[in-house]
């Protein structure tokens, strides 16, 4: 964008004139023509890094630091684990280390190890039927 400027037009000239006469006479390019609404511009690619940074952040929050999700509040205490062994493996409980306890749907849910959570987040409908039919 070429703008003339502006004392130079008019005829007058300003305490910057002063410096540089030949400039104030001549069309100048401007390095940062105005925008629109005095938004500034963001390189979609940022504007691409930002969204992914801001929904990892917002899935990361609900995790713990070994990656198992949080336990969420429930309305009140979670119904006790019925069983000694891990509902999905069947291993007796603190034979693998810890047992991994987590709540779910009002639920108290115990298992072997950490191995075993992948398979009950994937079908957790029937590792849940198999402790109400005990």
């Amino acid at each position: 964008m070429t703008r003339t400027n502006p004392s130079a037009r008019a005829g007058g000239w300003t305490h910057q004139d002063k410096l540089c006469p030949e400039l104030a006479k001549k069309e100048i390019e401007c390095p940062d023509p105005p925008r629109a609404n005095n938004r500034v511009e963001i390189d979609p690619m940022k504007k691409t890094l930002l969204a992914v940074g801001i929904a990892l952040a917002a899935v990361l929050a609900g995790c713990n630091s070994d990656g198992t999700a949080k336990p969420t509040a429930s309305a009140g205490p979670a119904k006790a684990y019925p069983l000694d062994v891990c509902v999905v493996s069947g291993e007796k409980l603190g034979s693998m280390g810890k047992p991994v306890e987590f709540e779910y749907q009002g639920q108290q849910i115990k298992l072997c190890c950490k191995n075993c959570k992948p398979d009950f987040d994937k079908e957790p409908a029937k590792y849940i039927g198999k402790l109400s039919a005990k």
